[in-house]
């Protein structure tokens, strides 16, 4: 199954009144794999800019999706 960087990372599907199902996309799986990147990145203590950490976290995003999908 691949992983596509739109999925959401946590689908939620909810049903109205008429029965109709929408899924509400919250985060995707390329915004959540960056966010824990980010994360980890201002935990280490490194020296660096936020811009530079920010760029970093999508490219290990995009790196884990590549890698995810091989």
């Amino acid at each position: 199954m691949k992983t596509n960087t739109d999925d959401s990372a946590f689908p939620i599907v909810i049903d109205d009144v008429s029965k109709n199902q929408y899924v509400h996309i919250l985060i995707s799986k390329r915004e959540h794999f960056a966010s824990l990147a980010m994360q980890g990145l201002l935990a280490g203590g490194s020296d660096g800019s936020m811009p530079e950490f920010a760029r970093l976290a999508v490219e290990a995003a995009d790196n884990l999706i590549e890698e995810l999908n091989k």
